[in-house]
């Protein structure tokens, strides 16, 4: 237990140092852009006095827990590289990339909500499971899941000229997320918390995977 306390201590130091010493290689807009995320990131787990012995923190508005997740996670994939490039320049481009990463990572959060129900109700959370109960809850995946594809459809059709490159990619993501629709459908509620991690998290490694075959069809 000590070893794998003071292994995780390294890896904090060193993620701090390379922070620091990224800092004089990256632009401004950049750093901001990491201290605001980092800023949305504590303030979840942060208890704010209001005196009468009465306290505020965010976990306690509902929907933020994986509100703030998706907006997170996506704003680290979409907004961090694009702001470094380009600098606080906006198109429509770049917003339909965030949107649809958000709902990507939506989708993959929510099983999670509804395999931590009960948590999360001791803790008092307001999460989309609790309020609207399993049922509803994997109606909502379900759409959300369809409004994805047409979405990610319509993104791979308008940016990609490849024909091979088009079918490869919509095939691959529509698999994905249609497999994890399966999965949440069927075992999300019941389903051991290390199986949802590795289906899950998982998931983002296959997007990656997916991606980068799609990329090397165009030579």
């Amino acid at each position: 237990m000590n070893d794998n306390k003071n292994f995780v201590k390294l890896l904090l130091l060193l993620s701090v140092v390379c922070g620091f010493v990224s800092m004089f290689f990256i632009r401004i807009e950049t750093i901001l852009t990491l201290f605001v995320l980092g800023v949305i990131s504590v303030l979840y787990n942060i208890s704010i006095p209001l005196g009468n012995e009465k306290s505020f923190t965010f976990r306690r508005i509902p929907f933020a827990k994986i509100s703030m997740i998706a907006t997170v996670w996506s704003s680290m994939a979409v907004l961090l590289p694009w702001i470094e490039v380009n600098g606080l320049v906006w198109n429509s481009l770049v917003l339909r990339l965030f949107l649809l990463q958000f709902l990507f990572i939506f989708i993959i959060t929510l099983p999670f909500d509804i395999n931590d129900m009960v948590v999360d109700e001791i803790d008092g959370l307001k999460t989309i499971p609790i309020t609207l109960g399993i049922r509803n809850s994997k109606t909502l995946l379900i759409v959300l899941s369809f409004i994805y594809i047409m979405m990610f459809s319509n993104w791979v059709i308008e940016i990609y000229q490849n024909d091979l490159q088009k079918v490869f990619f919509l095939i691959g993501m529509s698999g994905l997320i249609l497999s994890l629709l399966y999965k949440t459908l069927r075992w999300s509620y019941r389903a051991n918390k290390w199986q949802i991690m590795l289906w899950y998290d998982g998931s983002l490694i296959l997007y990656f995977i997916i991606y980068t075959i799609s990329e090397l069809l165009t030579y």
